[in-house]
């Protein structure tokens, strides 16, 4: 009985899927006790109260001059056409609240790409617990080097002026 130091209670006896708040979970410890022992004193149930937050989304603006080209071509000149690139981002509020958006790090893969104005998606390097809500595109313009900057019909939707992250917040039912 000294050589017990922990009883191990697998992870799928405390999924809170589909929970739309805390919710506490009924474990018979019996079940997971080593042949031959047995609880003589208390009870045999353990109530684990499992805490569930809500996923929340937050937009950030990304300063384009802070986006990674990849793949750029050495006879061509890269412009993108707005300030910065909106993206939204779902985690917990918690981990949203410690993010700025100068610490993403974002990129857009222009290779293979001729003269031209492109509207391009933008990839983000995530931690774990972020996730993107959708895709976000911008305009690239792909120039000859010592050509002028062709006028361009393609403009940046989503791009936004400010430098600052946009506080914008919406919750979801996600556990």
């Amino acid at each position: 009985l000294s050589n017990i130091t922990n009883i191990l209670i697998p992870a799928e006896r405390l999924r809170v899927d589909g929970a739309q708040g805390d919710t506490t979970v009924s474990i018979n410890l019996t079940e997971y006790l080593p042949e031959g022992v047995q609880i003589v004193d208390g009870s045999s149930t353990l109530e684990v109260k499992l805490s569930v937050e809500a996923m929340k989304t937050r937009q950030y603006a990304i300063e384009t001059k802070n986006i990674n080209l990849e793949n750029q071509s050495d006879q061509y000149e890269y412009l993108l056409q707005a300030n910065t690139v909106s993206v939204s981002l779902t985690a917990l509020g918690e981990d949203l609240d410690i993010l700025q958006a100068s610490q993403l790090v974002a990129s857009i893969d222009v290779g293979g790409y001729g003269p031209g104005t492109y509207r391009l998606p933008v990839s983000l390097a995530l931690s774990a617990g972020y996730t993107l809500k959708d895709t976000p595109m911008t305009a690239v313009v792909i120039k000859e080097k010592g050509t002028t900057t062709p006028s361009s019909s393609v403009e940046e939707s989503t791009g936004d002026t400010t430098q600052e992250s946009k506080e914008t917040e919406t919750e979801e039912a996600t556990p």
